[in-house]
């Protein structure tokens, strides 16, 4: 019996969303969120994971449960200790549907006055999903920022907003931002004269964008090739032995069962195989070859693209990864 497009359609989301949940659930863990502090949050890059793990995150980290727009992101103001703090609300629009974060928790820092901070990781396979996404990653910091009135401060006590972190672990980027970490962060500028605030005041939002790639250049250590061997087709062996020989920890018994469940999460796994085996096919390595076209040959950019033929339909995109190419050359 033939399936209808509409059953098609109706199990890929479903698909999708068990794929997605699996990968949740594994950088969910406190162990992997433990590396990911260590490897990109300089308030824990001298701690041990072990102690990230079991001292600084507080409480289970919420996956898949806090709403990212107004009124659905505020915690509750009820205290519950050994937990965080949350709202399981979600918001609904007609354009986007549910939206929550990914992951989010409080950790706090392993200074002796112990400040809270308060963590949001996504996991993000498309890194031009329409929109400049570093713009999206921003904006999720901010309203971790606003939906703290109400429940970490309230009327004019500023002084007790929480520093807020943005991380977002990019499956498949572009090849020139391959095995790199960036952080964005509010700093200070003395326009005129040489008065400076306590850092404290202004620090308050940093996000950081983690891009996975291959190993093959000497970027591919430490967290980013941790994430790379976990979050890829790789045997548990080689999982144990990243973990150990990276971050010098053990593999406990739940994360076992939740990387067992990675096995449902193939959609990455699958794209990653067709770049590596077939990249012309792919269209960062059509847009390498369209540079590549455009050098040797002198075309235009449209010349290129017809010599290849490349759909019209398509020539915008493909303008657009030309153009980064050309910004941004691989080294």
């Amino acid at each position: 019996m033939i399936e209808s497009n509409k059953n098609r359609s109706h199990n890929n989301a479903d698909y999708r969303h068990l794929t997605d949940a699996a990968c949740k659930q594994l950088l969910g863990d406190k162990l992997i969120l433990a590396c990911i502090l260590k490897g990109c949050v300089p308030e824990f890059m001298n701690c041990h994971v072990n102690d990230i793990e079991t001292k600084y995150i507080e409480g289970e980290p919420e996956i898949g449960t806090v709403g990212v727009y107004p009124e659905t992101t505020n915690p509750l103001k009820e205290s519950m200790a050994g937990r965080v703090h949350g709202m399981h609300g979600e918001d609904a629009t007609d354009t986007e549907g549910k939206v929550t974060f990914d992951i989010r928790f409080y950790a706090l820092t392993p200074t002796k006055e112990r400040i809270k901070l308060i963590i949001n990781v996504e996991s993000q396979n498309e890194f031009y999903p329409g929109y400049p996404l570093i713009k999206r990653a921003i904006f999720y910091a901010c309203r971790q920022i606003s939906a703290q009135y109400g429940t970490e401060f309230e009327h004019a006590h500023y002084e007790n907003i929480k520093k807020v972190y943005s991380i977002w672990v990019c499956f498949d980027p572009p090849l020139y931002r391959h095995n790199t970490i960036n952080a964005y962060e509010i700093t200070e500028k003395q326009l005129v004269g040489e008065v400076y605030e306590t850092v404290a005041n202004y620090d308050l939002l940093s996000t950081v964008m983690i891009c996975l790639g291959t190993k093959g250049d000497e970027r591919y250590t430490g967290l980013l090739k941790l994430l790379d061997i976990w979050l890829s087709g790789n045997s548990i062996d080689e999982k144990r032995a990243a973990l150990k020989d990276i971050f010098d920890a053990e593999i406990p018994a739940r994360l076992l069962e939740k990387e067992s469940n990675m096995c449902n999460y193939s959609e990455f796994v699958e794209n990653r195989g067709r770049k590596e085996g077939r990249k012309e096919g792919r269209k960062e390595g059509k847009a390498e070859a369209l540079v590549n076209l455009m050098k040797n040959f002198k075309l235009s950019v449209e010349e290129a693209l017809k010599g290849l033929s490349i759909p019209e339909s398509e020539w915008d995109d493909y303008r657009r990864l030309v153009a980064e190419l050309e910004a941004h050359p691989a080294k």
